[in-house]
């Protein structure tokens, strides 16, 4: 059993006070026992990704090849999600795209 401090007067925990002790006892006896505690392991293995840490996105394959040949990180920006399938609007089809800070790619 966890004893709580009290809200003033009414002899309950408040939910902030709950949610605390419910965290610090997650991190402190179980720090690996849930995935949300845990960060996203990076894709190093393969030379033809690249994982940026600012986002926790990786960038693959001919995107990555794009990527670097025309202007990287100052031309495109950060990766701000992975790869996924994405219907088109125009032609209905569904297409494999990446969004960056300033670029969306789509692999056609």
């Amino acid at each position: 059993m966890i004893l709580l401090p009290t809200q003033a007067g009414t002899g309950r925990a408040t939910v902030y006070t709950v949610v605390r002790v419910l965290l610090a006892f997650a991190f402190v006896f179980a720090p690996t026992a849930s995935p949300l505690l845990q960060a996203p392991l990076p894709v190093t293995a393969q030379t033809d990704s690249r994982y940026f840490p600012e986002t926790g996105k990786t960038v693959r394959g001919r995107f990555l090849e794009y990527w670097t040949q025309h202007g990287g990180l100052a031309q495109q920006g950060y990766p701000i999600s992975d790869e996924m399938q994405e219907r088109s609007d125009t032609d209905g089809k569904t297409y494999t795209v990446q969004y960056f800070e300033r670029a969306v790619f789509e692999y056609h």
